[in-house]
C-alpha cells in the first residue's frame, strides 16, 4: 500500500500528460482540416479566391470544436514558370499572366490552454494548421 501512495501521483502525472498531448494533437489536426477547408472554398475558381469572407467563413465552420477565438489569415501566391514553392504577389482578379498558376493559403490558429500547468510549458499554446491549394479555374 505504500508502494502505491508513492507511485500514484507520478502515474497521474503521467497519465495527465498523455491525455494532453492527444487533446493537442486533436486541436492541431483540427487547425489543419480548418485551414483545408478554407483553401478547398477558395481554390475553386478566382471569384472564390477572392472571397476572402467565404474563405473565413468555411474555415471556421470546420474549426467549431477549437478554443476560441480562433484567427484566420489567407495569403495569394503566384508560381511562374511551374517553380514551387509559390511565392507571395498580387492578383490580376481576370486571369493570371502568361506562365503563372495562382495558389491560395490559409492560415487557422488558435490559442490552447492545458488543463494543468506543467513546469515549463506555458498557460497558453498556439495550435496552427495551414495549407495551400491551387487555383483550378483560371
Amino acid at each position: 500500500m505504500v508502494e502505491f501512495a508513492l507511485a500514484a501521483p507520478a502515474f497521474l502525472f503521467m497519465f495527465m500528460g498523455i491525455v494532453e498531448v492527444g487533446r493537442y494533437a486533436t486541436y492541431a489536426v483540427l487547425a489543419q482540416a480548418s485551414a483545408r477547408s478554407g483553401a478547398n472554398y477558395g481554390s475553386a475558381n478566382l471569384m472564390t479566391a477572392a472571397d476572402l469572407n467565404d474563405i473565413n467563413t468555411w474555415a471556421t465552420g470546420d474549426a467549431q470544436y477549437l478554443p476560441t477565438p480562433i484567427t484566420v489569415t489567407y495569403q495569394h501566391l503566384c508560381s511562374v514558370n511551374g517553380v514551387l514553392p509559390p511565392i507571395a504577389c498580387s492578383w490580376n482578379a481576370v486571369a493570371p499572366p502568361a506562365n503563372t498558376v495562382y495558389y491560395i493559403k490559409v492560415n487557422v490558429s488558435a490559442k490552447y490552454a492545458p488543463w494543468v500547468s506543467y513546469p515549463g510549458i506555458p498557460a497558453t499554446v498556439t495550435v496552427t494548421g495551414s495549407d495551400y491549394l491551387r487555383v483550378q479555374q483560371q
